[in-house]
């Protein structure tokens, strides 16, 4: 979501140290609006964005007659040595201007994606159809293989079975345990992954799993062997 507020004179500070989990509430993008209130399809507007997903600082110093932006890694939590001959590249800050208010911001920054940014931008991504709101942990070879009927009748392209699938030792069924063990549950899927993707080609519909690598739960096998 987006919200809006005055830009004072001096100095104004837009920082994050939440790391990966700023992609979801606390994004690095901002615009201004440098003839009143922007309005979606009027007004003078720039718009920016810092190309990076970890932990960030915008500094904005504004005044009479001049507005300076300073965007980067943030500083607070991001010391880095550079050993002799090595370089680093820092990350690269992009901004566009509109004529046509914050839509016209939008609409630049989605034709840069397209062009310049997302792997075969210029084609229609397959409509799919995720098993997460459905069934939440549920998880199991009937409902999956419902599911993927389900979405290829309705003319779609892809299925995606998320959270609920792994775990052996210790099933999927919450959020508390088995995140780190990426081997199928049986129990739930005793066909395991290729039953699925048997059923996926029955189909003719495209099959993906969700899996979160970065992270783990203290019940689980990988945490028992690698405390």
């Amino acid at each position: 979501y987006m919200t809006e507020e005055n830009l004072p004179e001096g100095q104004t500070v837009i920082a994050d140290k939440a790391g990966l989990r700023n992609a979801f509430g606390s994004n690095p993008g901002f615009m201004i609006s440098i003839d009143g209130k922007p309005a979606e399809n009027a007004g003078e507007v720039f718009g920016c964005n810092l190309l990076w997903s970890g932990n960030y600082k915008t500094r904005i110093e504004a005044s009479a007659n001049r507005l300076n932006v300073i965007s980067g890694i943030n500083d607070d939590t991001s010391l880095y040595s550079l050993v002799p001959g090595e370089t680093f590249s820092t990350p690269e800050f992009v901004m566009t201007f509109s004529k046509e208010g914050k839509g016209g911001v939008s609409r630049a920054f989605h034709k840069w994606a397209r062009l310049y940014a997302i792997a075969n931008g210029d084609k229609l991504r397959d409509v799919l159809l995720n098993s997460w709101e459905g069934v939440y942990f549920n998880v199991n070879q009937e409902t999956m293989d419902q599911m993927m009927g389900d979405i290829a009748s309705l003319g779609g392209e892809l299925f995606v079975m998320d959270d609920g699938w792994f775990g052996d030792k210790y099933p999927r069924d919450n959020d508390k345990s088995s995140l780190g063990d990426w081997m199928v549950c049986e129990k739930k899927l005793p066909q395991g992954i290729g039953g699925l993707t048997q059923s996926a080609r029955r189909n003719d519909i495209k099959f993906g799993i969700w899996i979160e690598p970065e992270m783990a739960n203290t019940k689980s096998e990988l945490y028992e062997k690698h405390p």
